[in-house]
């Protein structure tokens, strides 16, 4: 395994059973880094005055397992809008090597509208839309979520009309018709996209696609000056059911998480409940693994996804 940051007590990599699930060697590792990784965005949070507090399933293994979900590697934060936007100013200065800080502003074949926190030393092959492949973090940025049915339901269409738009302009490509297992109808729809994009002129990292940014990114925020917002949620990320409430960012609570502790929001059990129901029941859907295709802890996918004949560029 590469060489981390923190220090891990040795037990910690030792193959146990959690719940019934068998927990490897090498998810230990992948959980190691993704910790070293947590520790490293905590110190720059902490540097700012950033609030930061752990997200979705994240939280849920806090609160149940004390540590991950035994049978999933995700380990996600969010942030209110404004000190992500503080972060994303300050991270190409703070996080060196292997960190790594990606966003849309920072790659142009990003497809999200959170941002990752990548360990260039590592491989974590996910999604070959992206430039870098190292294991990861995400953080997602928190926007109002206004108090009204109809004004709520007209900016969350426009912001998936808006981000299917800009995704279209960065997966429509021709590589993408020489995948195995795509569907007729689905080829046909982005050659569509294909030859429209390409007749306008349009291209992965243009002003056309930057626009369809900033406009998504726009529609999000629209609310965000109103004070009498109670709620902020993953908007840009299109969730419609992960919401908290603001104030919760001004009194968030350590908790322990495998050998160290993350800050969660002050009512996560409404947090929770309003998002998985019976929280405290849990519901094994498979090993999650982030559905990579290729993984390795100890090396650089510079390195191993150029020995499989891998493009990542």
């Amino acid at each position: 395994m590469v060489d981390l940051k923190i220090d891990i007590p040795k037990e910690f990599f030792k193959e146990e059973e959690r719940w019934g699930h068998q927990i490897d060697r090498q998810m230990k590792e992948v959980w190691a880094i993704e910790l070293d990784l947590y520790a490293e965005l905590k110190r720059v949070c902490d540097k700012y005055g950033l609030h930061l507090a752990a997200n979705a399933g994240t939280i849920l293994g806090a609160v149940r397992h004390k540590g991950f979900i035994p049978w999933d590697d995700d380990l996600d934060f969010m942030m209110p809008r404004e000190d992500y936007e503080v972060l994303c100013k300050v991270a190409a200065d703070e996080f060196k090597h292997p960190y790594f800080f990606e966003n849309f502003h920072v790659d142009p074949h990003f497809i999200y509208g959170d941002a990752k926190l990548l360990n260039l030393d590592t491989t974590g092959y996910e999604n070959p839309y992206l430039t870098k492949h190292g294991i990861f973090i995400d953080i997602f940025p928190l926007d109002a979520y206004i108090d009204d049915e109809k004004l709520f339901e007209r900016q969350w269409k426009e912001a998936v009309k808006l981000f299917s738009q800009y995704q279209r302009v960065v997966t429509c490509d021709k590589d993408y018709f020489k995948q195995p297992g795509i569907s007729m109808p689905r080829r046909l729809v982005r050659l569509y996209y294909y030859l429209k994009f390409k007749f306008m002129g349009a291209k992965v990292g243009g002003s056309y696609q930057k626009r369809l940014f900033a406009q998504f990114e726009e529609v999000c925020q629209r609310y965000n000056d109103r004070e009498d917002i109670q709620y902020i949620g993953e908007l840009s990320f299109l969730q419609k059911n992960d919401k908290s409430l603001r104030a919760d960012y001004d009194h968030l609570q350590m908790m322990d998480f495998e050998f160290t502790k993350i800050p969660v929001p002050a009512h996560y059990h409404d947090y929770l409940t309003m998002k998985y129901g019976d929280y405290q029941k849990p519901v094994k859907t498979g090993f999650a693994m982030h559905t990579f295709k290729v993984l390795d802890t100890s090396r650089p996918y510079t390195e191993v996804l150029k020995e499989k004949g891998i493009k990542y560029e």
